[in-house]
């Protein structure tokens, strides 16, 4: 098992460092549809309208980029099936082996010869293809295809790379997936759970680099439609920039991935924390060192921030985060005790976010 690397500060504390306009998955990119998020399909959000079994006829992209993906126009049969568990707190989309979603046309959002791909999935191996961005065919392909990352130039001239963490994951288990795609065929990452792949890279044919072409997304399946190439398995989310980005971005967005999902269950090969769930620093005296405290924890309408400590400044300024490390609240205390009318939020994980004189301090509560 991987120890997580330690860093002097976790996502939700750098996350203040990036304008609140960054809404997206993890402060990375925004939902404007004009940032570098040019995908962002969640399956909680289908609970709207969606019951265990429903078939999923479309999937609404929440980037702000328009990018739905929908089944085939006049047979719902080729529909997965939207699944959630009895506390609703992991919802999946299901692919049996004969199911897709796709775009309805071929988009400039995904002309760039780059693209980071983020996949939540159920268990480790998969077979199938998770998801392929391409034209209208196999050439210039980014694909996550039979547990493996292809950039793939044209039939039969392709890169790619095999991910033995996922071999270790159990079935009952979940995998976070992080494709990395450069324009030349060497340049490619691939990630399972913060773990990068130590397979070397397989070279078939003569690949080339990606073309700048309109590419369009295909969930479960490719352009092609080859029967066998069918997806077997569950997806709760998949995120998809077109650029690559930086190893401190890709670490964000894994821990929102992680944290967001209230900590995932995670035993074998990983490099991520439930600590990284709440924000802490290394180098500064804890919280609970400061007697600083908030309760009731969970509460329902009010949160009362208490600071015992004499030496605590009382003007302070306060941040309360959700989940997806969007900014909910902002305001300052002028005394020991504050109380914070919070009966508006929507139930789930929020972090309060203290700016002291010495750092920042986070708590994390819960909302009933």
């Amino acid at each position: 098992m991987f120890q997580h690397k330690i860093f002097i500060c976790t996502f939700f504390l750098l996350f203040s460092l990036i304008s609140n306009a960054q809404d997206g998955p993890g402060g990375i990119g925004n939902t404007s549809g004009n940032s570098n998020l040019q995908l962002w399909l969640k399956a909680s959000d289908l609970l709207v309208d969606h019951a265990d079994g429903d078939p999923v006829l479309q999937w609404m992209d929440k980037s702000g980029a328009g990018n739905n993906v929908f089944t085939h126009p006049t047979n719902p049969t080729f529909a997965p099936i939207f699944r959630t568990s009895l506390d609703s707190s992991h919802s999946s989309v299901e692919f049996l082996g004969a199911q897709y979603l796709q775009m309805a046309d071929l988009s400039a959002s995904f002309s760039s010869p780059e693209s980071t791909i983020f996949v939540l999935k159920e268990g480790g191996r998969f077979k199938g293809t998770i998801i392929a961005i391409s034209g209208n065919n196999w050439n210039n392909e980014m694909v996550l295809f039979n547990d493996e990352q292809y950039h793939h130039s044209s039939s039969g001239n392709f890169t790619k790379l095999s991910q033995q963490c996922l071999e270790e994951i159990p079935e009952e288990e979940y995998a976070i997936l992080s494709g990395v795609f450069g324009q030349t065929p060497e340049d490619i990452k691939y990630l399972v759970n913060g773990v990068e792949s130590t397979n070397d890279l397989y070279l078939a044919g003569s690949p080339s680099d990606y073309a700048v072409i309109d590419r369009k997304v295909t969930i479960g399946q490719r352009a092609q439609f080859v029967s066998q190439e069918y997806l077997q398995g569950k997806i709760l989310e998949i995120i998809v920039y077109n650029k690559k980005l930086s190893e401190t971005e890709i670490e964000f967005i894994e821990d929102y991935l992680n944290c967001g999902n209230e900590a995932l269950p995670l035993t074998a090969c990983y490099d991520l924390s439930a600590e990284n769930c709440v924000v802490t620093s290394v180098s500064l005296p804890t919280a609970l060192q400061k007697n600083i405290s908030i309760g009731p924890n969970p509460t329902t309408n009010f949160l009362y921030l208490n600071m015992e400590d004499e030496s605590t400044s009382k003007h302070l300024n306060y941040t309360i985060y959700n989940t997806y490390g969007q900014a909910v609240l902002s305001d300052q205390t002028m005394t020991n005790r504050k109380e914070i009318n919070v009966s508006h939020f929507a139930k789930g994980i929020y972090f309060l976010k203290l700016e002291l004189a010495d750092g920042f301090y986070t708590l994390k509560f819960v909302k009933d």
